[in-house]
């Protein structure tokens, strides 16, 4: 299965990426940082670039999107 994991750079999100990764699904994250972590695994796109997004979708077949994303403290609003 091919899942979309938005808020892939936050807590819950890279918890999720790594729990569905060991369990063989392909996970595809995105966020709109990576919080300096140099996260290989992570494609910088905001949910609100619907270009990005469209661009995103056309290049993968996802089954499945898991939005983890939120505005999680003042550093980032």
């Amino acid at each position: 299965m091919n899942v979309l994991v938005t808020g892939g750079a936050g807590l819950i999100g890279m918890a999720l990426r790594a729990a569905l990764a060991s369990k063989g699904y392909l996970v595809t994250a995105i966020d709109v940082t990576d919080f300096g972590r140099r996260d290989t695994g992570l494609e910088i796109i905001s949910i609100t670039d619907n270009v990005a997004l469209a661009d995103l979708f056309a290049r993968k077949a996802f089954d499945a999107v898991i939005h983890c994303g939120a505005i999680s403290g003042p550093m980032m609003a």
